[in-house]
This record gives structure tokens, sequence and C-alpha cells, in this order.
């Protein structure tokens, strides 16, 4: 499996809520074979109270590229939010990821359904997604 990680530096006061070693190990601990590119990200414009968190696509081969591959984005919270937002994403959001994960890679390639996003958003000191 091909892993890229893209990782600026954010603004101070504010921290990536996972580390690119968990999403690296849930893609091997499944077997994944498609390219999986994670692109960390601060929005230029951050709201504490309503963020996006994670962002996961899945792009088949169809759409504007040689193959099947996962686009990633881990996005920020406050410094301060970091650690408790990283437990409850592990705690509530990685296991229906991996199931967004499987259920990706085992669709049929002529499968009419477009839902091909995962998203998780922090709002009020909790995940929603």
């Amino acid at each position: 499996m091909k892993f890229d990680v893209e990782k600026p530096k954010t603004r101070k006061g504010l921290s990536y809520v996972l580390k690119s070693s968990i999403i690296e190990a849930a893609m091997v601990g499944l077997k994944v074979q498609v390219p999986v590119y994670v692109t960390f990200f601060t929005p230029q414009h951050f709201n504490p109270a309503d963020t996006y968190i994670f962002k996961a696509e899945f792009v088949p081969e169809t759409v504007g590229g040689a193959e099947d591959r996962f686009h990633i984005g881990i996005g920020v919270v406050s410094s301060a939010d970091r650690k408790q937002a990283e437990l409850s994403f592990l705690d509530k959001a990685i296991e229906p990821f991996l199931k967004f994960v499987e259920y990706q890679l085992t669709k049929p390639k002529n499968s009419t359904d477009l839902g091909r996003g995962f998203y998780v958003r922090w709002v009020n000191q909790q995940l929603l997604f």
C-alpha cells in the first residue's frame, strides 16, 4: 500500500487531532492495497465550536485517476481539546470509519452507490458524523 502524508505546521493554539500512524495502522490492519493520501489541514477561519476534524473520501479509478484511492484529511482542534478529541475519535469514530473503508473496497466496481465520503466534525466538544 502506498501511504503518502502531507503535514504542514499549524497555527499556535491548534493541534492536529490524530497522528497519521493511527490511520496507517488501521489501513494495514484491513490489508488495504490501494493508495492512501493523508493531508493534514487547518481551516482558514477556525471555528472551535464547529469544525471538521476528519474527512475520508474514496475515489474510484473511473473518476479522474488511474487507480482506486483514498484521500484522508486530518484537521485541527484547540490544543486544549486535542486529547479529548483523539480519544473520542478512537472510541466512537474509528469503527464506523473502518466499516466505510471495507464497504468501499468490497462494493462492485459498477455500483451506483455514490456514498464515497466519511466526515467527522467536532462540535461543542462532541463528535458528529
